[in-house]
């Protein structure tokens, strides 16, 4: 698995995901669902939470919307 996703793309995303996410005050789970509730096409999250805490984290994606510019951010490759 490290050989697919370990690659310095997935790097830069998690770095860019990452630095969003302290800016903006929330996690990067947030962020990352955040950015596929933005999508311009249907598409669902589906969230693995292993305790209550995880689910309330993953739903707090919806109580704010990522900018342009944070949206390209995590759109660049």
């Amino acid at each position: 698995i490290v050989k697919l996703y370990g690659n310095e793309r997935n790097y830069h995303l998690q770095a860019a995901c990452e630095a969003i996410a302290k800016a903006r005050g929330v996690t990067p789970n947030q962020v990352s669902l955040a950015f596929l509730l933005q999508q311009p096409f249907p598409c669902f999250a589906i969230v693995g939470a292993n305790s209550p805490e995880r689910v309330i984290d993953s739903c707090g994606a919806a109580s704010f919307t990522l900018s342009a510019a944070e949206m390209a951010q995590l759109s660049a490759g």
